[in-house]
């Protein structure tokens, strides 16, 4: 059983706290914005590499590269593999729509406003759901982040291949 003493504490510093969690839930959306943001750069990247490939595979279905074409052939497939794991990787695990927390949703009292007899009850119902949309946030943002340090790793494979590629073409032009 609380105290009268108690109940004007905590009713004193639930404001405070829900102002705090606000805080924090919006700021854990705006690292949900930034991570999409930067999803869609290194997706623009990718497409942009993606036509230049496209553009030099001409040159080598029109056989201009001689001895060189079936090592640029296959250095070609490496990057277009690598592309398109990245594009899948940002697209299903970053950009793709996942679980989000809504305030209210499966809550009777929010539902029913008829049932809240206080305030006190309102900063309790507003933590608890601030609370849960909080933990839904930081665990898709963590999803997310996993999947975008993917996508990087894969592209920045991918460029190590092309600069592999070109390296090796020199070197056999030079031979």
């Amino acid at each position: 059983m609380t105290t009268a003493a108690e109940k004007v504490r905590t009713a004193s510093a639930m404001p405070a706290g829900l102002q705090i969690m606000m805080a924090v839930v919006a700021n854990e959306e705006s690292r949900f914005s930034n991570l999409n943001t930067r999803a869609i750069s290194l997706l623009s990247a990718t497409s942009l590499i993606t036509a230049l490939a496209g553009l030099f595979s001409k040159d080598i279905l029109a056989g201009s590269l001689g001895g060189v074409a079936g090592f640029v052939a296959v250095m070609l497939m490496i990057v277009l593999v690598g592309l398109l794991g990245t594009a899948a990787v940002l697209v299903l695990g970053v950009l793709m729509p996942g679980k989000r927390g809504l305030f209210g949703r499966g809550n009777e009292n929010v539902v029913d406003p008829n049932k809240i007899s206080d305030v006190e009850m309102v900063q309790d119902i507003a933590f608890g759901e601030f609370t849960g949309i909080l933990t839904t946030l930081r665990e898709r943002n963590a999803e997310k982040v996993r999947a975008l340090h993917r996508a990087y790793s894969i592209f920045l494979g991918t460029v190590l291949a092309i600069v592999i590629g070109t390296f090796g073409v020199a070197v056999q032009v030079v031979l």
